[in-house]
């Protein structure tokens, strides 16, 4: 009979997850990379938290119906129940920040023009 170590294949599909944004090529804004990343390209913390994925531009046809990209960023400046404050980056300036959410913005829309 074979005998699965159950332990073992948690430990596997929790790295599966954590590292599946690595898959992905780098983006090119350190802000994105330093601070957006980790929720906005799909990994464990996007699941959780259901963050749009920046390579999934069905994901953010939602946010983009609801809300200007001046709304998003007043939404990510100022925080929301659905968004800490700038991330959770207490030192990046606001320009760094519109910087990366310019960074998404561009990055679904060419994925748009894409397909």
């Amino acid at each position: 009979m074979l005998k699965i170590n159950f332990k073992a294949v948690c430990v596997s599909l929790l790295t599966c997850l954590l590292l599946s944004p690595l898959a992905h090529a780098e983006p090119e804004n350190k802000t994105f990379n330093k601070v957006c990343h980790s929720c906005h390209t799909g990994g464990f913390k996007g699941f959780i938290s259901g963050a749009p994925n920046i390579n999934e531009k069905e994901a953010w046809q939602v946010y983009l119906e609801k809300h200007s990209a001046d709304e998003m960023k007043t939404i990510v400046l100022q925080g929301s129940d659905e968004h800490k404050v700038k991330g959770g980056c207490k030192k990046c300036s606001d320009t760094e920040i519109t910087e990366a959410i310019e960074y998404m913005l561009r990055h679904v829309s060419k994925a748009e023009s894409e397909k």
